[in-house]
């Protein structure tokens, strides 16, 4: 079985204590394929990628003292990690 998950995140914002730190997002599409197979009727396994095009938020340019670079909105709803591979063996009893 071949799955592909695709989902558009609205704009979103990121709200600051300092006004001037505020940043408002512009929306994005992220796009996560998998690949499913049935080794038996109780055993299958999943290879799969989530975010396959690499997307991350746009860079805050906000430096925090004390803190350092927040390069990447820690709020953004599809994280700001980028691209992750996994595999899973599922097994029915």
């Amino acid at each position: 079985e071949f799955n592909i998950q695709e989902i558009r995140y609205g704009k979103f914002s990121v709200l600051s204590t300092a006004p001037a730190n505020d940043r408002t997002f512009a929306s994005a599409w992220i796009v996560s394929p998998s690949v499913r197979y049935n080794f038996t009727d109780n055993i299958n396994g999943v290879i799969g990628a989530d975010n396959i095009f690499n997307h991350y938020p746009p860079d805050t340019g906000i430096f925090v003292p004390g803190q350092g670079y927040n390069q990447y909105p820690r709020t953004s709803p599809y994280g700001w990690t980028g691209m992750s591979w996994y595999a899973r063996l599922q097994v029915t009893f």
